[in-house]
């Protein structure tokens, strides 16, 4: 491991594989995650908890080449919005365009790091499904999904803070977002945001808030 602090990073051996697990509050400067440990891959981080959440004081954070994209969250990230994310070297696991990261063939959003001169995003029409704490703690305020299939994994609130989004635009109809169960067991995954359906077989300025849908006809 390698950071600017007294603090360690710490890992422990399940199942033949490592996970990162340590008091992560306090680390600052720039984190290096290990790609072993004891001779056991490093693959994944601990479940949510607040000891595992990287705080602003963490400028980078990079990751190895053996952590497993089908398991990463945004969750290690909550706590430093700002850091940036760096990959290793041939990483096969995962990807970074911009200051977002995908896993290797961009159908997973993982985590949108904050881009302090812009508070709107598009989701690519590649993306299937937006991990749990993508947008956690970032400064997103207008997000547009052109994937009307996509599967979204966080909600408004969680233990770590909450999203910023106010707006939301949907390439679909209001149909689809209830047929394709865009609202997860969590309930609204946006909160009060308004949701802006684009299909053309929604009104053009269809909205949903709170999931109560108001309509404005436009003549």
């Amino acid at each position: 491991f390698a950071t600017d602090d007294m603090y360690e990073i710490g890992y422990y051996v399940e199942d033949n594989h490592a996970i990162v697990a340590c008091q992560a509050t306090w680390i600052t400067g720039n984190v290096v995650i290990d790609s072993t440990y004891e001779g056991y891959p490093v693959t994944e981080f601990q479940e949510p908890s607040w000891a595992y959440v990287f705080s602003s004081g963490v400028t980078s954070i990079t990751l190895p080449n053996s952590i497993d994209a089908k398991k990463l969250t945004g969750y290690p990230f909550c706590g430093c919005p700002d850091a940036k994310i760096i990959l290793a070297h041939d990483n096969t696991e995962l990807l970074i365009e911009g200051n977002v990261l995908y896993n290797k063939d961009k159908t997973k959003l993982i985590r949108y790091q904050n881009n302090p001169n812009d508070n709107s995003f598009t989701v690519p029409e590649s993306v299937v499904e937006i991990a749990d704490y993508a947008f956690t703690g970032s400064n997103i305020e207008n997000l547009t999904i052109l994937n009307k299939n996509i599967k979204i994994n966080f909600r408004k609130e969680d233990d770590f803070g909450s999203h910023n989004i106010k707006n939301v635009y949907y390439n679909g109809s209001r149909e689809e977002w209830i047929e394709n169960e865009i609202d997860n067991e969590y309930g609204f995954v946006f909160g009060d945001a308004e949701i802006h359906y684009l299909s053309s077989d929604s009104p053009s300025s269809s909205t949903d808030t709170n999931g109560f849908m108001s309509l404005i006809v436009m003549f």
